[in-house]
C-alpha cells in the first residue's frame, strides 16, 4: 500500500489518536504538545528522506538510525548521489553491519 505522506501511515494515525486522548487530561497537555511536535519533526524527516532518495529505491526502516538520516539530509539536502554514497558508507561500517546481523543470529542456518 502506498501513502501520500508519512502522516498517513497506520502508526502515525494510531499515535495521533493516542495524543488526542492524552490531551483530554489537563495535566498531560504539555506532554501531548511535545509528542505532537516530535511527530511533526519525524514526519518531515521521513518525507525529506523519500524526496531525496526514493528515486534511488532507498527505504527508511526502523533499524536505520535517525541520527544518521538527519546527518545525511543536513550534509546533502539536494544531492541524491552524495546522500546515497553516505548511506552506503554507513552500511559498510563493520560495527553497523554487525549490529544489523544480530537479529539474524537466532535463525537456524539451512
Amino acid at each position: 500500500m502506498s501513502y501520500e505522506s508519512a502522516r498517513d501511515l497506520p502508526s502515525f494515525l494510531k499515535a495521533e489518536q493516542a495524543i488526542a486522548l492524552l490531551r483530554l487530561a489537563p495535566s498531560k497537555r504539555a506532554e501531548a504538545k511535545a509528542i505532537k511536535q516530535g511527530m511533526k519533526e519525524l514526519q518531515e524527516l521521513v518525507e525529506d528522506f523519500y524526496s531525496l532518495l526514493s528515486d534511488k529505491h532507498w527505504i527508511l526502516h526502523d533499524h536505520l538510525s535517525l541520527t544518521v538520516v538527519k546527518a545525511i539530509l543536513a550534509e546533502a539536502p539536494a544531492d541524491a548521489d552524495r546522500a546515497e554514497a553516505m548511506l552506503i558508507d554507513h552500511y559498510r561500517d563493520d560495527q553497523q553491519l554487525a549490529s544489523m546481523l544480530l537479529p539474524l543470529r537466532p535463525c537456524p542456518m539451512w
